[in-house]
């Protein structure tokens, strides 16, 4: 048994517990404030993280806000009534509607990404686990073809190579992976050897998930509806594109649009959620080669809710988060074919907007 955590659009943190048969349910419902869509904790699970994704944090305009929290009680709790979450600090994002914030391997730093402010930044973690002093910012520019490629929209930062010495920022605004090295003192440089690999235009770059040998990575694109392979070198940190695979069919409702991305922990299997307005999202399966360097599509199943923003894998079940039907469906995957069943073996209701998953 273990609880997560699920972030939403509504100023709502739902904590939720999750038992190993699969089977799912609501423990609290925290009223935090601001707009918690994305989350993260702490190796020590003693701290989370949350954005408030917003354009007036806190009475101040034109900026968003991450928030720093401590957990208070006991973790994984049977009835997990005594596991809360108690404010340490907030500060601004450093611009508008912050959707993505990370912990850096040591949990020194915490990175943020302002998708329509078109800033990433980094923060000092003290000790406390309070929320510091910001040490790095970037304004991205440029735009894309489509109408929602007005600008620059940085939507992750994402960390890879020796230590996390090496940062990538999707740009869906731009159709740039955009690549920084990351010093001691906390500072985003942007990377010598390669400063952005061009995507597609139009493809928009959304997420990106590193292979544990750090080799190779896989990046979801919002607007294409398709999943770029890289190879990484991992001496200079460049990337560079060896494969586009779609993540849809003819049978797919139009229009869709990629969201999350996750290699499965054996990675044999690549997952990528698809999100559709009018009609029930989906989950592109993919087997890996052995050499981690392609993708085959296997399959395309449902998720039995709408716009699935976001999902994680737990030992055989895929928990998907659906936005617009607000609900928490979980699946199960077989481990051997990487594929997921036709019916769900358990459903949260009632979860307001969920934007987010995560575990303790």
């Amino acid at each position: 048994m273990s609880t997560f955590f699920v972030g939403t659009n509504t100023g709502v943190i739902y904590s939720c517990k999750y038992e190993e048969t699969g089977n799912i349910s609501l423990v609290q419902t925290l009223n935090v404030g601001g707009c918690p869509s994305f989350l993260c904790v702490n190796k020590a699970k003693t701290h989370l993280y949350a954005v408030a994704e917003t354009s007036d944090f806190e009475g101040e305009k034109e900026t968003g806000g991450i928030v720093a929290y401590k957990l208070v009680g006991k973790v994984g709790d049977v009835d997990g009534q005594e596991l809360t979450l108690t404010k340490l600090n907030a500060t601004s994002s450093n611009g508008t509607h912050p959707c993505h914030v990370l912990l850096d391997p040591s949990d020194k730093f915490l990175f943020t990404a302002c998708y329509t402010g078109a800033t990433h930044s980094a923060y000092k973690i003290e000790g406390d686990g309070s929320i510091g002093a910001c040490t790095s910012t970037i304004t991205c520019e440029g735009k894309g073809p489509k109408p929602e490629q007005d600008k620059a929209h940085p939507h992750e930062v994402m960390m890879y190579g020796d230590g996390g010495k090496f940062v990538v920022v999707p740009d869906l605004g731009s159709d740039k992976w955009r690549l920084y090295n990351f010093s001691k003192e906390g500072k985003l440089i942007p990377n010598s050897n390669c400063e952005f690999v061009e995507a597609v235009p139009g493809s928009g770059p959304r997420h990106i998930k590193f292979s544990s040998s750090g080799k190779y990575a896989y990046g979801a694109n919002e607007h294409s509806n398709t999943v770029s392979v890289f190879e990484v070198n991992n001496e200079t940190g460049a990337l560079k594109i060896v494969q586009e695979v779609t993540t849809i069919d003819d049978k797919s409702p139009t229009p869709t649009y990629v969201a999350e991305i996750h290699l499965s922990p054996c990675e044999k299997f690549l997952y990528v959620s698809n999100r559709a307005k009018e009609a029930n999202g989906s989950i592109a399966v993919f087997s890996v080669s052995e050499n981690s360097k392609s993708l085959t599509l296997v399959q395309i199943a449902q998720t039995h809710g709408k716009f699935p923003r976001y999902f994680e894998l737990r030992n055989e079940f895929i928990l998907v988060a659906n936005q617009l039907s607000d609900d928490i469906v979980v699946l199960k995957r077989d481990l051997t074919t990487g594929k997921i069943g036709d019916s769900p073996v358990s459903i949260l209701e009632d979860i307001k907007v969920p934007t987010c998953i995560t575990f303790l």
